[in-house]
């Protein structure tokens, strides 16, 4: 169980950088987790930037070090952090959720939330993870953003943000203890489960050309299994690949 120590911002350009900053000097404690009023520059997976409203949603970077994970099995972090986020929202009823490899959060066909993770490596161990959360809660407009969306929008209501934060946190700590070596199966079957579009025909693109194929589950390093048209079967590592929808 983690003892979480909240550290409130009004502004930084990113939740990550400033937290990342910290380890590097030293002063990283397990459960530090930097919330931020408005974040500037929020960066998402492949350097995409995250635009969030100030003060409207979550934007926060928790540390954590997982001793119990090996680094071979890395992508269990992503699988237990996106899945805690997942059985958080579905407790406040937030509709059709699933997860859109490696780590956005979806209602629906609107992306309502992402995570960034940073693992530092000593040997074959972690010495610290930095998990970045981004998730819409109270913003209500997306004009220039039409595949996203946020809870208000789903739920026609506004949600505290101090609860909410806790109710992830409660969560957290639930998957945190899940996440070991040991675990690996049940934790990416789990994921699996919640994969966005799993087994339907959909556009990928790959390296400037686009095709055709089924998305069939991820194995234990994280790579997404495609099946293609002519029947065979490939597997994409994280940036490599981007789903079109």
């Amino acid at each position: 169980m983690i003892n979480f120590k909240i550290i409130k911002l009004d502004a930084t350009d990113s939740t990550n950088d400033w937290l990342k900053e910290k380890f590097f000097q030293g002063n990283c404690i397990e459960g530090d987790l930097v919330w931020a009023y408005d974040q500037t520059k929020g960066r998402g997976q492949r350097e995409n930037q995250w635009i969030s409203t100030p003060g409207k949603n979550l934007t926060f970077s928790l540390f954590k070090v997982f001793d119990k994970l090996s680094t071979r099995d890395q992508f269990l972090i992503n699988c237990s952090v996106t899945l805690a986020i997942l059985m958080a929202l579905k407790e406040i009823n937030i509709p059709d959720l699933s997860l859109k490899w490696p780590n956005d959060i979806l209602s629906g066909n609107k992306k309502i939330g992402g995570v960034l993770i940073e693992n530092f490596v000593r040997g074959d161990r972690f010495s610290g993870t930095i998990l970045g959360v981004g998730l819409n809660v109270n913003q209500d407009n997306f004009d220039l953003f039409p595949k996203a969306s946020s809870i208000l929008i789903l739920t026609q209501k506004e949600h505290d943000l101090d609860k909410l934060l806790k109710r992830l946190l409660d969560k957290f700590n639930i998957f945190f203890e899940q996440c070991k070596t040991e675990n690996k199966i049940e934790l990416i079957n789990q994921y699996q489960t919640h994969l966005y579009m799993k087994d339907q025909w959909v556009v990928f693109e790959h390296t400037d050309s686009k095709f055709k194929g089924k998305i069939k589950g991820v194995n234990s390093k994280g790579k997404i299994k495609i099946e293609k048209e002519n029947g065979t079967v490939e597997y994409f590592s994280g940036g490599s690949l981007k789903l079109l929808y």
